[in-house]
């Protein structure tokens, strides 16, 4: 848990739940961030905390480029405060893709990236992603970008749908998921271009994902739950292949053995 105090900016009511943009000062300069934390607005996700930090950590396990999230307290509240980067300048995807005519994965210093989420979102039943949360910035001639906002991955999705995680239907990409950004679908062409991604996330060792689970202190995710996310983590690794497949054989995509 962070030591070093945030202090609270502006609190945002948003309809999935509550906001506060938040600040706090490191080695002289400031340090600016998003605290999320449990209320009656987005307890339809259940625990958003635990689905934020284990999004997190295994993301940087497969070297997404993704906001820092710590677990702290604001005003009394136990929440995750997502780090903004420091950049100059910076964005998201709906903003890239006006600037881009309609074509933002055209300028992407690494569509690779881009792929890799696709599949990443897939693996933790990652029900929204979205242009909001893909935020872009220059890099050169070209633009890079990096994710926030994990609160409906993981068990979110499944605990606002009440359907269990084993059950047949989060097996279907498509029936779950109806947010894509911008000009994604139409840059997969074939099978080919994923398989990379879902071979690196199949190759990730059962205790490298116990590992990161276990990192989420039990006040905020208890034993029990804690057991239930590794099953299911694991469960959809094993299937990982069999979905993406699924996807790119109902979007007319061309499947290359």
């Amino acid at each position: 848990m962070s030591t070093n105090k945030w202090r609270t900016h502006r609190k945002f009511s948003r309809r999935f739940g509550t906001v506060w943009s938040v600040w706090r000062s490191v080695n002289g300069k400031i340090q600016r961030g998003y605290f999320k934390f449990p209320c009656k607005k987005n307890a339809k996700w259940g625990n958003v905390i635990a689905n934020e930090l284990i999004a997190y950590h295994l993301a940087k396990l497969l070297e997404l480029n993704v906001a820092t999230v710590e677990l702290t307290v604001v005003e009394g509240k136990q929440g995750i405060v997502s780090i903004a980067k420091p950049m100059a300048a910076h964005f998201n995807w709906f903003q890239l893709t006006k600037k881009t005519g309609g074509l933002p994965v055209k300028h992407l210093h690494n569509p690779e990236q881009l792929l890799l989420t696709f599949v990443f979102d897939i693996w933790i039943c990652n029900i929204d992603r979205h242009g909001g949360n893909l935020i872009v910035f220059p890099k050169g001639k070209h633009y890079d970008f990096y994710l926030i906002d994990h609160g409906s991955a993981v068990l979110g999705g499944v605990t606002w749908r009440k359907i269990h995680w084993s059950a047949d239907y989060w097996l279907n990409v498509s029936k779950y998921n109806f947010h894509y950004p911008r000009g994604l679908r139409a840059y997969i062409r074939t099978f080919r271009q994923l398989l990379p991604h879902v071979d690196k996330i199949e190759k990730i060792p059962e205790c490298a994902i116990r590992d990161i689970v276990e990192t989420v202190p039990e006040n905020v995710l208890p034993k029990l739950e804690k057991e239930m996310v590794v099953e299911m983590l694991l469960y959809r690794q094993k299937k990982l292949r069999e979905m993406v497949v699924a996807w790119c054989m109902r979007h007319k995509k061309a499947i290359a053995e």
